[in-house]
């Protein structure tokens, strides 16, 4: 089992050529949360970075909207010669 000081240092460490989603709820959270780590991670020209914001709220999309949304991912996963499937099976979004 790792030592937190481990875990810290693996999640901290360069994977060349790995994709990243990171997913937020509202639109400034990602930069507000963790922008010291999104910096150093773009600087990688052979990793691919996707943005998601997912949100429902006040002065934000509809529920129904972001469950639309959802539901056009999940089915997009599903779909046998989806290229965001392929990555998930290659382990490209863990």
């Amino acid at each position: 089992r790792m030592t937190g000081q481990a875990r810290l240092a693996a999640g901290a460490s360069d994977v060349p050529g790995r994709s990243y989603v990171h997913t937020a709820p509202h639109h400034d959270d990602i930069m507000l949360g963790y922008l010291p780590l999104v910096r150093r991670l773009v600087r990688d020209p052979t990793a691919t970075h996707r943005f998601l914001y997912a949100t429902s709220g006040f002065n934000a999309v509809t529920n129904a909207f972001a469950r639309e949304r959802l539901e056009a991912a999940a089915a997009e996963l599903r779909r046998k010669d989806s290229p965001l499937a392929a990555l998930c099976a290659a382990g490209g979004l863990a």
